[in-house]
């Protein structure tokens, strides 16, 4: 029985079928393997743009945070540069409350923290505890008018709001900024008459 199987499988009609299962096996072998090949080139690609992604969020993360750290340091030392050129200016404008009978007004501000406070176009330093200034003399029952402007930041945004203030000798005259929002605020301007 084994030798009419052989037989039949060794005849010459039964040759060209097998020859064609070896090519039609050897075509599947070749297909299956561009397949995973391309399968495995698309994850490849896939995992390089994730890569991307993420090397491009560090860098940005890290980015932000250089600028905070540049951001703060610049502000710092400019507040340091503005404490240091008006130290000598606020000696001679400090004045507590008990001498208010001089021909000097008083000026009580209240900023918001990390402010920049500026008096007709001249930036002045606020220290964050004691914020009293005092005029140069005044001439009693005279008006003086002081331009008073402060950036500060809010929502991201540089906010500026300004203030013209009257002061008269002997007066005291409070501002308070502290109730800045995010759209910047003007007063209308006077001609000044400042000291």
């Amino acid at each position: 029985m084994y030798s009419i199987v052989l037989a039949m499988a060794l005849a010459p009609g039964n040759v060209a079928p097998a020859a064609d299962i070896e090519a039609d096996l050897r075509e599947l072998r070749r297909s299956i393997a561009e397949l995973r090949q391309e399968q495995a080139q698309t994850e490849i690609d896939e995992l390089k743009q994730v890569v991307n992604s993420l090397q491009r969020r560090v860098t940005d993360d890290k980015l932000d945070e250089i600028r905070r750290d540049l951001f703060l340091m610049q502000r710092e030392r400019e507040m340091l540069r503005n404490h240091q050129m008006l130290q000598a200016q606020f000696r001679a404008f400090y004045m507590p409350f008990a001498d208010r009978n001089l021909p000097r007004a008083t000026v009580a501000v209240e900023i918001p923290a990390g402010a920049t406070f500026t008096v007709n176009n001249q930036d002045i330093y606020v220290p964050p505890m004691d914020s009293v200034f005092v005029t140069p003399p005044l001439e009693p029952g005279r008006d003086y008018y002081y331009d008073c402007k402060v950036t500060a930041t809010r929502d991201g945004k540089n906010v500026t709001k300004t203030k013209r203030v009257r002061v008269r000798a002997g007066e005291l005259v409070r501002i308070n900024y502290n109730d800045m929002d995010s759209r910047e605020q003007r007063e209308p301007k006077e001609a000044p008459e400042d000291r």
